[in-house]
């Protein structure tokens, strides 16, 4: 009797070493404690893209309350993914005509395989205007790209992890500058996972 209770006790302390042991070659952290139990991979890539959208935009609406302009809005965290996909913005800065019908001497793209092509599409685009003065102004990974624009030719755009904060702060910066602008183009570049 007393080496059965031995055995069980023994056993059950082995148990309880191998969940130690376990828990500390392999810690729970990451996406499953970052996004719950149960949920996708892919669905929990596209929850902490997003959520890192909101702490950007909140912090961009903060730095506009106290008057500072120089955020890095570059700091989405990297997600793993198959395939990158790129979208671009050319502009001829000199020339560029915006208002409710048109958008002319601008050139965007986006799910191009490479920043090159992307650039070149964009360019192309805006060059198909008349223009030789077109220029690359962002070209920007896995991101979506929202254009706001204002009856008196004023515009603004924005690239950012998800089409809901492209175009929200696409249309506060136009804002900030114009009266009344809405958004007029929007494209996503999403990353095949």
């Amino acid at each position: 009797m007393i080496k059965k209770l031995c055995h069980v006790k023994y056993a059950g302390l082995i148990i309880a070493l191998i969940f130690v042991l376990f828990s500390w070659l392999f810690p729970m952290h990451g996406m499953a404690q970052e996004c719950g139990y149960g949920t996708s991979a892919q669905d929990c890539q596209h929850q902490l893209r997003d959520d890192a959208a909101r702490e950007e935009y909140n912090r961009f609406n903060q730095s506009q309350q106290q008057g500072q302009e120089d955020i890095n809005y570059d700091s989405t965290p990297p997600m793993p993914h198959k395939e990158i996909h790129w979208g671009a913005i050319a502009i001829d800065k000199k020339k560029v005509l915006v208002n409710d019908k048109e958008l002319k001497f601008m050139g965007v793209s986006s799910m191009k395989k490479t920043m090159e092509e992307a650039q070149k599409a964009a360019l192309e685009m805006c060059e198909s205007d008349g223009s030789n003065d077109c220029e690359v102004v962002e070209s920007v990974p896995n991101q979506c790209l929202s254009i706001s624009i204002a009856k008196d030719n004023g515009m603004a755009y924005f690239f950012a992890p998800t089409v809901h904060d492209s175009m929200a702060i696409s249309q506060m910066k136009c804002n900030q500058a114009h009266k009344d602008c809405k958004v007029a183009y929007t494209a996503c570049s999403y990353a095949d996972f």
